[in-house]
């Protein structure tokens, strides 16, 4: 499934931004803790538009890219996985849609370790998942879904 994301994090950006609905445009907030702690993420943390927004309820998506994007473009991504998180906060996982992949366990494994480094999945919970249940939590649109 293809979605629109909107760019909220870029690689290389030491700055965590924060939308303003208000003023529609992006507050620098505090330290960027994805591309901080997790050095070697190549891609984009944003959020699928049409499904919420931050502050309010949204769908977080890792968009796995090459591509220079800037804070607030609307990028086309495939679903083909989710970060499942205990505390409800999951996380969509997207490839640029000219890859020939549709499912989490079909990336190379340099990428799969890379996904691991940001999530390595060790609190109870926490789970790394295919396409399918990617397509739950983006229909449910419900941080609240549990899956262990």
């Amino acid at each position: 499934m293809v979605v629109k994301i909107v760019v909220e994090m870029i690689s290389g950006c030491n700055l965590r931004w924060r939308y303003s609905e208000i003023s529609d445009t992006f507050i620098a907030e505090q330290m960027n803790s994805i591309f901080l702690r997790n050095h070697g993420f190549r891609g984009i943390y944003g959020w699928v538009e049409g499904y919420g927004q931050p502050l309010k309820p949204h769908n977080d998506v890792l968009l796995i890219t090459d591509k220079t994007l800037q804070l607030g473009n609307i990028v086309n991504g495939k679903i083909i996985g989710v970060f499942i998180r205990c505390d409800g906060d999951h996380k969509l996982v997207c490839v640029e849609c000219d890859r020939n992949i549709e499912d989490l366990e079909e990336l190379p494994d340099e990428e799969i370790k890379m996904l691991k480094r940001i999530y390595p999945g060790k609190y109870a919970g926490d789970a790394w998942l295919g396409r399918e249940k990617a397509l739950v939590v983006l229909g449910n649109h419900d941080r609240s879904v549990k899956w262990v």
